[in-house]
């Protein structure tokens, strides 16, 4: 188990680590109460992973006002594994580089737009 930072060159480092026998609720929980002796929780404390449910049930309990969002590699994969649809995964790559809002929003906008010709 590893956390790592990004500093201002949106370089990573890591801050810390740990062994566990297996990922796992305890390990994790384990893991997250080590770190907030170094990392208070806070609002504007953001978590990146890839959404392992005893990642995300620890954070919850361990991090409750900090944020959590989903690696965009592992985003990707869940949305070749159960979105067949042919450019999704191009577009949900496209919109998570977007740097303002509203080109987020557009973004989104056609990939729904795109979803919806494939449901009807």
């Amino acid at each position: 188990m590893v956390a790592t930072a990004v500093d201002g060159n949106s370089n990573l480092y890591p801050i810390a680590f740990g062994v566990a026998d297996s990922e796992n609720d305890s390990s994790w929980e384990w893991f997250f109460i080590q770190l907030k002796k170094l990392i208070a929780d806070e609002e504007d404390l953001a978590f990146v992973s890839d959404k392992h449910f005893s990642i995300t049930k620890s954070l919850e309990k361990i991090y409750p006002l900090a944020s959590h969002g989903i690696c965009i590699h592992h985003l990707i994969g869940y949305v070749i594994t159960y979105h067949h649809v042919r450019g999704v995964a191009g577009m949900v790559a496209k919109a998570s580089k977007a740097y303002r809002v509203t080109e987020f929003e557009r973004l989104s906008k056609k990939y729904l737009r795109h979803q919806s010709r494939h449901w009807s």
